[in-house]
């Protein structure tokens, strides 16, 4: 088990790994569930001829902890994005609205749809599969394209109380994880930090939540949810994966 830290590629954890094992280039290295650049935690990595082993490492069971920040939201539901929403007056009714929405939907959920900045593939026109992020970058992909999978929801639990923060310390730590991005220019870090910069609001609340889910389920799609059932502007945010659980055949 190893550690993906905050603002790492998948490519780049790998390669970090390499050079901490001294690896040659040859010897294969297989990371067993990806984590998008924002998100932090626990991961099981294969090397060499363990990496055939890959399959039954997917279908793991992860605990995640994240908290869902009401008062924003972006296209990717997570601070990588750029704003699409910035809520006005006062906020803290939301929160008992959004609390409702985690234990009757989100709990409960069966199916769930791929984000549209994600890298499932599809074919929105003639040619190669491409993943969900290009065609949502030309701006034709819509809801309808996104294919959905199995998810199962084991456990939530919010265990603590919701925080309000002044924006402008939250933006400190906005600022501090855009930064750790190696390839700006790739993630389009530029235009995003530029983005959170026009925001003006005076607090924003964190609500933190701890969920133990299936393979495949995506913690920002939970932000995406709310947006599009409740009309709240809300982001995830600080995505930690406590645990993996290889699933006994």
């Amino acid at each position: 088990m190893y550690y993906k830290a905050c603002g790492e590629t998948t490519k780049e954890f790998a390669d970090r790994l390499r050079r901490d094992h001294f690896l040659a280039p040859h010897v294969k290295v297989a990371i067993c569930g990806k984590l998008d650049p924002q998100a932090e935690g626990k991961t099981v990595v294969l090397f060499g001829d363990d990496t055939v082993k890959m399959p039954e490492y997917l279908e793991s069971n992860k605990t995640y902890e994240f908290c869902i920040a009401l008062g924003v939201s972006t296209d990717s539901d997570d601070i990588m994005g750029l704003k699409t929403s910035v809520a006005e007056g006062d906020m803290h009714d939301n929160i008992s609205v959004i609390k409702d929405f985690m234990t009757t939907f989100i709990k409960n959920q069966k199916t769930q749809r791929y984000h549209p900045i994600s890298a499932k593939k599809i074919r929105k026109e003639p040619g190669k599969k491409k993943p969900l992020w290009y065609w949502h970058k030309k701006g034709v992909l819509v809801d309808a394209d996104l294919p959905s999978k199995d998810v199962e929801v084991f456990s939530l639990m919010d265990n603590y109380p919701p925080v309000t923060l002044d924006f402008n310390n939250y933006m400190k730590m906005v600022m501090r994880r855009l930064n750790l991005i190696t390839n700006k220019e790739a993630f389009n870090i530029v235009n995003i930090i530029h983005s959170w910069k026009s925001i003006k609001l005076d607090k924003i609340i964190l609500i933190p939540y701890q969920i133990k889910v299936s393979k495949g389920f995506y913690v920002r799609m939970i932000s995406k949810e709310i947006r599009d059932q409740l009309n709240i502007p809300v982001h995830i945010f600080g995505i930690k994966r406590l645990k993996v659980e290889k699933i006994l055949q």
